[in-house]
């Protein structure tokens, strides 16, 4: 016969006590919530059992939070990419769904945070035209915290001419589309691109890699058509 064999603990400590909010924070770019954890080592016959050895530990809750409340940064923290998240709590109860709006702050060695943009960006397509030009959409979705961009650029970086950036004035609160349409391409040959978010001296490459070969005389022109009656 097998027994399992745990030693018996008593918690008296109510972090959820009250009616409030708590505070996480985490190195890295997301914030671990509760998983369920046994507490002691065990036995099965004669195996020793570490029932700790493949649990992942939940981000620690820093402190409970107010409305405008402040938080010090510890400096462990400085140079480090850190996400906070808060949680709503009430009478020893505390929300279990993650905040759908953590933010991602990068600390510099002073323990300030660094501007930085932290939107992403896809690429959706690209039409080739006449005369070597081409027309590229690029579908940029902002972040929720950071510094949000308000110019996109077309930068070339690898090709036989070298076509002037294309630049794009927008501000983007969620999500949109940017086109940009190049210069006149040399014909049959394979060019690179990058796209570049800035806001006056913080920039990010938020595509690149990006290629594209044009042709001088664009696409064929449809010849015939034809009408189906539905």
């Amino acid at each position: 016969m097998s027994r399992l064999v745990c030693g018996d603990a008593m918690f008296n400590h109510r972090p959820f006590e009250g009616d409030g909010y708590s505070l996480y924070a985490n190195v890295g770019t997301s914030v671990q919530y509760r998983n369920l954890r046994l507490l002691c080592g065990g036995q099965i016959g004669s195996v020793e059992l570490d029932y700790g050895a493949t649990n992942v530990e939940k981000t620690a809750r820093r402190q409970e939070i107010t409305n405008g409340g402040t938080y010090t940064i510890p400096s462990a923290f400085n140079t480090e990419t850190v996400t906070f998240d808060i949680r709503r709590f009430k009478d020893d109860v505390e929300n279990e769904s993650t905040n759908y709006l953590p933010a991602t702050v990068d600390i510099d060695s002073s323990g300030n945070s660094i501007s930085k943009i932290y939107g992403t960006a896809t690429h959706i397509r690209t039409d080739t035209r006449a005369g070597g030009e081409c027309r590229i959409y690029v579908r940029y979705k902002a972040a929720k915290n950071g510094v949000q961009p308000n110019v996109f650029k077309l930068v070339r970086t690898a090709g036989p001419t070298a076509p002037a950036d294309v630049e794009v004035v927008k501000t983007v609160i969620d999500q949109a589309v940017i086109e940009f349409v190049t210069g006149a391409l040399s014909d049959a040959s394979a060019y690179t691109f990058k796209v570049v978010a800035e806001n006056d001296s913080t920039t990010l490459d938020v595509i690149t890699g990006l290629s594209v070969t044009a042709e001088a005389t664009g696409p064929t022109a449809a010849s015939t058509a034809t009408a189906t009656a539905w």
